[in-house]
């Protein structure tokens, strides 16, 4: 079973195949007796770029998603350790008390899935920001409460940053899938075409990069 070349190998077969025939004018005449003038050419020239630009599309999408999750790692990391920090905080300034305790949830697992962790991480600092002398003891400011607030919600936002980079990346794909589809046909048709006009002229197919195959 030959094994599937992947699609830069395709994509570099067809721009030698391709501008190689535009290029070479023994090779121009030969097919356009075949049906390929140089318009036809042309097509598959256009064909072949399409693929290109949007293969570059893609990995730029994809760049961009993988730079956002990155970041987005990154500062849930850092935006969970100062809310631990102000959980047990909180826990310590209210140990005695038990109705805030439970009032703030500090009774209750943290959740580490992001939408479970920031729907309680929004609940405890909505709370505690009406409580600011509470934790003037712990060494805690509300300056530093409200920092931390703003940093979840801008976690909130690259979330969903990451989620539309995500699907901008799936789409970019199956649009250069659906080119890359158009192209590998017009190759198709084409290689069969150049073997058939070039049929005694193998330095001409290897050119193209077409393997010659053995007359033997």
């Amino acid at each position: 079973m030959v094994k599937k070349k992947n699609i830069p190998q395709r994509i570099e077969d067809a721009r030698l195949l391709i501008r190689g025939a535009m290029h070479m004018p023994v090779v121009s005449q030969e097919v356009a007796k075949y049906g390929y003038p140089m318009k036809e050419l042309q097509r598959g020239e256009g064909l072949l770029n399409k693929v290109i630009l949007l293969q570059s599309e893609k990995s730029s999408k994809y760049g961009l998603q993988f730079s956002a999750s990155e970041q987005l790692k990154k500062d849930q990391a850092t935006a969970w350790e100062q809310y631990l920090y102000h959980v047990k905080s909180a826990k310590l300034a209210f140990r005695n008390d038990i109705g805030k305790q439970k009032h703030l949830q500090l009774d209750v697992p943290r959740k580490r899935n992001l939408a479970g962790w920031m729907e309680q991480a929004r609940y405890f600092y909505k709370e505690i920001q009406q409580m600011p002398e509470s934790f003037a003891p712990m060494g805690v400011t509300a300056e530093e409460v409200a920092q931390t607030q703003a940093m979840i919600e801008a976690i909130g936002d690259t979330h969903r940053s990451c989620k539309g980079l995500q699907g901008e990346a799936q789409m970019a794909t199956q649009e250069r899938n659906l080119a890359m589809k158009a192209l590998d046909e017009w190759v198709r048709r084409f290689t069969k075409t150049a073997r058939l006009a070039l049929d005694d002229q193998d330095q001409l197919l290897e050119g193209l990069g077409l393997l010659v195959r053995s007359k033997v």
